[in-house]
C-alpha cells in the first residue's frame, strides 16, 4: 500500500470516528434531556427557547451526523473538519 492510499484510509478512519463520537454525543445530549425535564420533571423550561435549545437542537444534530455517515467518504472528511472546525 501507497503512503498516499494509507493517509486517505486514515483520514477517512477519523472522519467516521468523528462523526460517530458526535452522533453518540448528540444522543447522549438528548437522552439526558428527555430524562430531567420530560420523565422526571425535576426541571423545568421557563421559555420555548428552552425547548428548542435542549430537544429540538440535539436532535437535529442527530440526525444531521447520521445522514453525514451515509455519505461520500470525501464529503464525509469535509463534514467531519467542519464539525471540529466550528465546535471549539
Amino acid at each position: 500500500m501507497r503512503k498516499s492510499d494509507q493517509a486517505g484510509y486514515k483520514t477517512r478512519a477519523a472522519a467516521d470516528v468523528i462523526l460517530r463520537c458526535g452522533l453518540i454525543g448528540s444522543l447522549l445530549a438528548l437522552a439526558y434531556c428527555l430524562y430531567h425535564y420530560g420523565l422526571s420533571e425535576d426541571r423545568r423550561f421557563a421559555t420555548e427557547t428552552g425547548f428548542l435549545a435542549y430537544y429540538a437542537l440535539p436532535a437535529v444534530v442527530a440526525v444531521f451526523l447520521l445522514a453525514a455517515l451515509r455519505l461520500k467518504p470525501g464529503h464525509k472528511i469535509r463534514v467531519a473538519f467542519f464539525g471540529l472546525a466550528v465546535g471549539d
